[in-house]
Protein backbone atom coordinates (compact mmCIF):
# COMPACT_ATOMS: atom_id res chain seq x y z
CA UNK A 1 0.00 0.00 0.00
CA UNK A 2 0.76 3.56 -0.34
CA UNK A 3 0.23 6.78 1.04
CA UNK A 4 -1.97 8.84 -1.66
CA UNK A 5 -3.62 12.04 -2.25
CA UNK A 6 -2.28 14.24 0.48
CA UNK A 7 0.85 16.48 1.02
CA UNK A 8 4.32 15.10 2.01
CA UNK A 9 5.76 15.73 5.06
CA UNK A 10 7.72 18.96 4.31
CA UNK A 11 4.51 20.21 2.82
CA UNK A 12 5.78 21.03 -0.32
CA UNK A 13 4.95 18.35 -2.61
CA UNK A 14 1.76 15.79 -2.77
CA UNK A 15 1.87 11.96 -2.54
CA UNK A 16 0.44 10.61 -5.95
CA UNK A 17 2.03 6.78 -6.36
CA UNK A 18 -0.32 6.10 -9.59
CA UNK A 19 1.40 8.80 -10.99
CA UNK A 20 5.26 8.11 -9.42
CA UNK A 21 5.65 3.96 -9.09
CA UNK A 22 5.90 1.69 -11.59
CA UNK A 23 7.78 -1.61 -11.61
CA UNK A 24 9.98 -2.99 -14.54
CA UNK A 25 13.31 -5.11 -15.11
CA UNK A 26 12.26 -6.54 -11.45
CA UNK A 27 12.27 -3.29 -9.66
CA UNK A 28 10.20 -0.54 -8.17
CA UNK A 29 10.80 2.61 -9.86
CA UNK A 30 9.73 6.28 -7.76
CA UNK A 31 9.97 8.49 -10.89
CA UNK A 32 10.06 11.80 -9.00
CA UNK A 33 9.06 14.96 -11.11
CA UNK A 34 6.66 17.87 -11.00
CA UNK A 35 3.02 17.51 -12.67
CA UNK A 36 0.71 20.07 -13.30
CA UNK A 37 2.76 22.19 -10.61
CA UNK A 38 2.84 19.53 -8.38
CA UNK A 39 5.67 17.96 -7.01
CA UNK A 40 5.12 14.55 -6.77
CA UNK A 41 6.64 11.33 -4.29
CA UNK A 42 5.50 8.17 -3.10
CA UNK A 43 5.54 6.38 0.24
CA UNK A 44 4.89 2.72 0.03
CA UNK A 45 4.46 0.79 3.00
CA UNK A 46 5.38 -3.20 2.29
CA UNK A 47 2.83 -5.40 4.13
CA UNK A 48 3.67 -8.30 5.82
CA UNK A 49 1.93 -11.30 4.45
CA UNK A 50 -0.47 -8.61 3.44
CA UNK A 51 -1.23 -7.40 5.98
CA UNK A 52 -1.39 -3.89 7.73
CA UNK A 53 0.97 -3.05 10.86
CA UNK A 54 4.28 -4.01 11.81
CA UNK A 55 6.04 -5.86 13.96
CA UNK A 56 8.57 -5.35 17.42
CA UNK A 57 12.20 -6.22 16.57
CA UNK A 58 13.42 -6.81 13.36
CA UNK A 59 15.72 -6.30 10.25
CA UNK A 60 15.03 -4.59 7.10
CA UNK A 61 17.14 -4.29 4.67
CA UNK A 62 16.63 -2.23 1.29
CA UNK A 63 19.27 -2.36 -1.98
CA UNK A 64 18.42 1.14 -3.96
CA UNK A 65 20.10 3.23 -6.57
CA UNK A 66 19.44 6.86 -7.06
CA UNK A 67 19.37 9.83 -9.22
CA UNK A 68 20.20 13.52 -7.54
CA UNK A 69 17.42 15.57 -7.59
CA UNK A 70 17.98 18.36 -5.80
CA UNK A 71 14.66 19.30 -3.47
CA UNK A 72 13.78 15.71 -3.53
CA UNK A 73 14.62 13.44 -0.51
CA UNK A 74 14.07 9.79 1.22
CA UNK A 75 13.23 9.36 4.83
CA UNK A 76 12.66 5.89 4.40
CA UNK A 77 11.59 5.44 8.53
CA UNK A 78 10.17 2.89 10.60
CA UNK A 79 6.83 4.36 12.51
CA UNK A 80 4.78 3.29 15.14
CA UNK A 81 1.68 1.47 13.88
CA UNK A 82 0.00 3.92 16.76
CA UNK A 83 0.87 6.67 14.87
CA UNK A 84 2.12 7.99 18.54
CA UNK A 85 5.35 9.34 17.63
CA UNK A 86 6.21 9.65 21.38
CA UNK A 87 6.96 5.59 20.61
CA UNK A 88 10.08 6.41 18.34
CA UNK A 89 10.91 6.78 14.83
CA UNK A 90 13.85 5.13 13.43
CA UNK A 91 15.26 7.11 9.70
CA UNK A 92 17.84 5.24 7.54
CA UNK A 93 18.30 6.12 4.70
CA UNK A 94 17.51 9.71 4.98
CA UNK A 95 18.74 13.02 3.03
CA UNK A 96 18.24 15.18 0.10
CA UNK A 97 19.40 12.90 -3.34
CA UNK A 98 21.40 15.24 -4.38
CA UNK A 99 23.02 15.10 -1.07
CA UNK A 100 24.54 12.30 1.69
CA UNK A 101 22.89 9.22 2.97
CA UNK A 102 22.23 10.01 7.08
CA UNK A 103 20.61 7.58 9.54
CA UNK A 104 18.88 9.63 12.55
CA UNK A 105 16.83 8.18 15.19
CA UNK A 106 14.55 9.82 17.61
CA UNK A 107 14.01 9.45 21.49
CA UNK A 108 11.42 7.45 22.88
CA UNK A 109 8.86 9.87 25.26
CA UNK A 110 11.06 12.88 23.52
CA UNK A 111 10.41 12.70 19.96
CA UNK A 112 12.07 16.15 19.20
CA UNK A 113 15.45 15.07 20.07
CA UNK A 114 17.89 12.67 18.37
CA UNK A 115 18.99 9.81 19.98
CA UNK A 116 21.47 9.16 17.38
CA UNK A 117 22.31 10.85 14.15
CA UNK A 118 25.47 10.15 11.71
CA UNK A 119 26.08 11.69 8.35
CA UNK A 120 27.91 9.01 6.15
CA UNK A 121 29.34 10.91 3.59
CA UNK A 122 28.14 8.86 1.17
CA UNK A 123 26.75 10.16 -1.89
CA UNK A 124 22.87 8.94 -2.29
CA UNK A 125 23.37 8.78 -6.09
CA UNK A 126 27.05 7.45 -5.91
CA UNK A 127 26.12 3.80 -7.21
CA UNK A 128 23.77 0.68 -5.69
CA UNK A 129 23.59 0.95 -2.12
CA UNK A 130 22.04 -1.48 0.86
CA UNK A 131 20.82 -0.03 4.01
CA UNK A 132 19.73 -2.29 6.72
CA UNK A 133 18.36 -1.45 10.40
CA UNK A 134 18.92 -4.24 12.95
CA UNK A 135 16.70 -3.80 15.70
CA UNK A 136 16.46 -5.52 19.00
CA UNK A 137 15.38 -5.27 22.53
CA UNK A 138 19.23 -3.87 23.33
CA UNK A 139 19.20 -1.31 20.69
CA UNK A 140 19.39 -0.25 16.86
CA UNK A 141 22.40 -0.92 14.71
CA UNK A 142 22.52 0.81 11.05
CA UNK A 143 24.43 -0.88 8.11
CA UNK A 144 25.34 0.88 4.96
CA UNK A 145 26.38 -1.28 2.42
CA UNK A 146 27.53 -4.32 4.87
CA UNK A 147 29.69 -1.88 7.12
CA UNK A 148 28.21 -0.47 10.31
CA UNK A 149 27.93 3.38 10.25
CA UNK A 150 26.02 3.83 13.91
CA UNK A 151 24.33 2.93 16.78
CA UNK A 152 21.81 3.58 19.50
CA UNK A 153 21.32 1.78 22.88
CA UNK A 154 17.61 2.84 22.87
CA UNK A 155 15.89 0.81 21.21
CA UNK A 156 11.88 1.62 21.06
CA UNK A 157 9.81 -1.38 21.87
CA UNK A 158 6.14 -1.03 20.60
CA UNK A 159 5.28 -2.23 16.83
CA UNK A 160 6.60 -0.11 13.97
CA UNK A 161 6.21 -0.59 10.62
CA UNK A 162 8.50 0.27 7.53
CA UNK A 163 7.41 3.22 4.79
CA UNK A 164 9.66 3.90 1.90
CA UNK A 165 8.47 8.06 2.06
CA UNK A 166 10.08 9.22 -1.09
CA UNK A 167 9.18 13.15 -1.73
CA UNK A 168 10.53 16.79 -1.58
CA UNK A 169 12.70 17.67 1.50
CA UNK A 170 11.53 20.77 2.63
CA UNK A 171 13.37 22.70 -0.88
CA UNK A 172 11.17 23.85 -3.33
CA UNK A 173 12.49 21.45 -6.68
CA UNK A 174 12.59 23.56 -9.58
CA UNK A 175 10.13 22.26 -12.09
CA UNK A 176 12.64 20.89 -14.34
CA UNK A 177 13.99 18.57 -11.98
CA UNK A 178 12.88 14.80 -12.59
CA UNK A 179 14.35 11.31 -12.38
CA UNK A 180 14.68 7.86 -10.79
CA UNK A 181 15.01 6.39 -7.61
CA UNK A 182 15.37 2.49 -8.15
CA UNK A 183 14.74 -0.56 -5.45
CA UNK A 184 15.83 -3.82 -6.17
CA UNK A 185 14.81 -5.48 -3.13
CA UNK A 186 13.32 -5.09 0.57
CA UNK A 187 14.23 -7.69 2.89
CA UNK A 188 11.98 -7.82 6.48
CA UNK A 189 12.80 -10.05 8.93
CA UNK A 190 11.57 -10.71 12.92
CA UNK A 191 14.08 -11.17 15.21
CA UNK A 192 15.05 -13.84 17.16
Amino acid sequence: MSYDGFGDTSGIGLYRPADVLSVHDGKLDFYLHTKAGRHLGAAPVPLINGEWGGHIYGRFTVRFKTDALPGFGAGWLLWPDSNDWNEGEIDFPEGGLDSTIQANQHCVGDPEEKCMAVDTGVEFSSGWHTTTIEWTPFGVVYLLDGEVIGKSPESPSTPMHLVLQTATNGVKPDASVAGHVLIDSVTISAWG
